[in-house]
């Protein structure tokens, strides 16, 4: 309860920040905004937990959550964004949080297993929300190329994948998920991996 409630907060503080920085809101700060208010509400109405990932799987998952934070830090300010790289940025955005919202109630941060879900962008791919998060990471990448954000995206990929392998080593302890993976052969990327 009190995660899913900071996470409303962090909504509704960024955008009075933007305000007061800009005048007005951007298409990068609502959607940043948009994406708190469905993870504090995903947080606060998850179902329990069936099983816990070990402690150094929840570690391995930690450098993509950093990568995807720094990428964003290291952008410029929002409203120097092209309209390229707002246009991927929202698209990583809404990507996310469609892959989120079909998650519902079996949403996590760090690798745990809840309900095994197949519906949605689920269908298609086991990990749809992180290749919304590479996109994100793409987008502040295209928004201010220099070195710091480009070093950030490229830290993103491999720990992306680090979080993935950690992940399913949780959720296979699931029959559902081996049932899952039998009918969804991709993880990321359809007809590569």
């Amino acid at each position: 309860m009190l995660a899913g409630l900071t996470v409303f907060s962090w909504a509704f503080l960024g955008m009075r920040d933007t305000w007061l920085e800009t005048g007005g809101a951007t298409m990068v700060r609502t959607s940043i905004s948009v994406m708190h208010l469905l993870a504090g509400y995903l947080f606060i109405s998850r179902s329990p937990l069936k099983a816990e990932a070990s402690m150094r799987d929840m570690f391995l998952s930690l450098p993509s959550m950093i990568a995807g934070g720094c990428a964003f830090r290291f952008a410029p300010a929002t409203q120097d964004w092209s309209w390229w790289a707002q246009g991927l940025f929202v698209a990583g955005i809404a990507w996310t949080a469609v892959s989120l919202f079909t998650l519902g109630r079996s949403f996590a941060i760090l690798p745990a297993l809840r309900e095994v879900v197949t519906r949605g962008p689920y269908r298609w791919l086991r990990h749809p929300a992180y290749l919304g998060e590479l996109f994100i990471g793409l987008g502040c990448w295209v928004a201010g190329p220099n070195l710091l954000t480009g070093l950030a995206f490229l830290a993103l990929i491999p720990t992306t994948l680090w979080r993935i392998a950690a992940e399913e080593r949780t959720l296979r302890q699931s029959d559902a998920y081996w049932e899952y993976v039998a009918k969804v052969p991709w993880r990321l990327v359809p007809w590569v991996w």
